[in-house]
């Protein structure tokens, strides 16, 4: 009990400590790790997917590395009496895990808003396509075509339309800093069909196809990987339950065998 009683009177003492210089270093720390943040270019445009500031997400992964600690503050006590002081090790490994796991959940949520920005800029580029054909002109038609986007990528599109004089600069834009490139291949679409009265209808409609057909490919292409990953799993659990019905079955046949022979 006494090896606990200490671990904890040191990790109170050091929180203490921390809690009492907090004003002082905390801007510091809030500083530093948002300037190694915007240095980040995969950083950078998972926030910008998501349009999610810097000071944000610094303050999250913060939190998550707070409550880590704390995690593994009560792992080190808990175990004190098996590996005693080497415990401590769980207080910081909780924090960084912590704090990686606010990331690895950022790039995550970035990805599905990256699947649904491509989505949206295809149904944007075939409602413009379609407004065209019905007499638009290239502005006119994106506007009308803005208007109709649905779900959170759909009105973040309407609203780069609709705050821009030159709505296809502002897309190409958002699609470089978001990396989503169907973005950037769309609004360079629409500057030209403005610029050089291109036939964009017919530009829009089979770049739009060719995207869609590639989006298609991918899809399979991942299902199929995934579907040859699991056939090992799959494999060693038909193993398993082979053994675990047949070995009991095939010992009670020996058994009978014995038995007749006798």
């Amino acid at each position: 009990m006494i090896g606990p009683a200490i671990a904890a009177a040191s990790v109170v003492g050091v929180g203490a400590a921390a809690y009492a210089g907090w004003p002082c270093w905390s801007a510091q720390l809030h500083r530093a790790a948002s300037r190694r943040a915007r240095a980040s270019p995969d950083l950078g445009a998972d926030l910008a997917v998501l349009d999610q500031e810097v000071p944000a997400f610094v303050a999250r992964s913060v939190g998550h590395a707070g409550i880590g600690m704390v995690g593994g503050v009560v792992l080190a006590v808990l175990a004190w009496g098996l590996v005693g002081p080497i415990g401590l090790v769980a207080v910081p490994a909780g924090a960084g895990l912590a704090a990686a796991s606010a990331r690895w959940s950022l790039a995550r949520r970035a990805a599905a808003t990256r699947a649904e920005m491509r989505l949206a800029t295809l149904e944007l580029a075939e409602l413009v396509s379609l407004a065209i054909g019905a007499g638009l002109g290239v502005p006119a038609a994106l506007a009308r075509a803005a208007m109709a986007g649905t779900g959170g990528a759909g009105a973040r599109l309407r609203r780069v339309v609709e705050s821009s004089a030159t709505p296809w600069t502002s897309l190409e834009d958002l699609g470089d800093a978001v990396r989503v490139a169907e973005l950037g291949d769309f609004a360079r679409s629409l500057a030209i069909g403005v610029e050089q009265q291109a036939r964009t209808r017919e530009v829009l409609l089979g770049w739009a196809q060719a995207a869609r057909a590639a989006r298609l490919e991918e899809a399979e292409a991942a299902a199929g990987a995934t579907t040859e990953a699991m056939t090992g799993p799959l494999a060693l659990v038909a193993f398993g339950f082979l053994l675990t019905v047949g070995v009991p079955a095939v010992l009670q046949l020996l058994s009978g065998v014995r038995g007749v022979h006798l």
